[in-house]
């Protein structure tokens, strides 16, 4: 269960430099403590409220923070895979 939690830590300081976020301005955006961003970035737990406070001021889904990097890659392509099945379906029922 730890993996995960180091996952949200990295997911979280990409995102910040992503948006050039420093940890002290995200935990005043948030409404986080900064002791508890900056343990959250360390690989300690989080709590749902504070996981969503934090993907609220990063402007992302929560579910974004949960993710490795290479999952997020892979539920993009499977997502627009399904999205690209779904339009040739619908090219060929269209031609009949």
């Amino acid at each position: 269960m730890k993996e995960i939690y180091k996952t949200i830590g990295i997911n979280i300081s990409v995102l910040c430099a992503k948006k050039q976020i420093k940890f002290p301005e995200l935990a005043t955006r948030s409404g986080v403590s900064k002791p508890t961003v900056y343990g959250i970035l360390g690989g300690e737990s989080i709590n749902i409220e504070n996981l969503v406070k934090i993907a609220d001021a990063l402007e992302v889904h929560p579910g974004e923070l949960l993710y490795s990097q290479d999952e997020q890659q892979k539920i993009r392509f499977f997502s627009d895979f399904k999205e690209f099945k779904r339009f040739l379906l619908s090219q060929k029922s269209a031609t009949k």
